[in-house]
């Protein structure tokens, strides 16, 4: 009779144990994935940033070299993405402002910043696919690299668009310039 209580005790110490592990992962996780980051939300606070990183972003466009982007200005990424989507939605206008937007994207796509995938990865995918019909061919391979970019990384997340995504690349490939078909 006593084996039936104690193995019911060691379950509840092993989903116990279980839980505690998990909590100290948690703990030991980098500061921005930890549970705090519930109670101290940065975008909250990003007003008194964001003038700074705007101004930091317009000095980096006229820079060719985008990779001296520094680091600490990417913290903002929802912020950031935004602004690239709503440049990206000029179709057919600012095109040097465009392609640095496409780039931007592409290098967005090689970071873990999930959370903002989560949020707006339709928009993206929709205007990527927009984009692919542009009148500038440049503009036009450059959407291709970036949903290439997107698929490698994160393909997952096209299972509910798989077949749109086909089709517009499928009719990007059909692309009279071998800038885009090549692509």
């Amino acid at each position: 009779g006593m084996s039936d209580p104690r193995a019911g005790g060691d379950a509840t110490d092993s989903s116990q144990t279980a839980l505690d592990n998990k909590a100290s992962l948690l703990h030991s996780m980098p500061t921005h994935s930890s549970p705090r980051s519930r109670d101290y939300n940065p975008y909250n606070y990003s007003d008194s940033i964001s003038p700074f990183n705007k101004s930091a972003l317009k000095e980096a466009m006229f820079d060719d070299d985008a990779d001296q982007f520094p680091d600490d200005l990417s913290l903002d990424h929802s912020d950031l993405v935004a602004e690239l989507l709503k440049e990206l939605s000029n179709h057919n206008e600012r095109v040097e402002e465009r392609k640095i937007a496409l780039y931007e994207l592409m290098k967005l796509t090689q970071e873990e910043s999930f959370s903002v995938w989560d949020e707006h990865f339709k928009t993206i995918l929709l205007l990527l696919l927009e984009t692919l019909g542009d009148k500038e061919p440049t503009i036009r391979a450059l959407a291709l690299k970036v949903l290439r970019e997107i698929l490698r990384h994160q393909p997952a997340r096209f299972k509910n668009y798989a077949e749109l995504t086909v089709m517009k690349t499928l009719e990007a490939h059909k692309d009279p310039h071998k800038e885009v078909d090549t692509q």
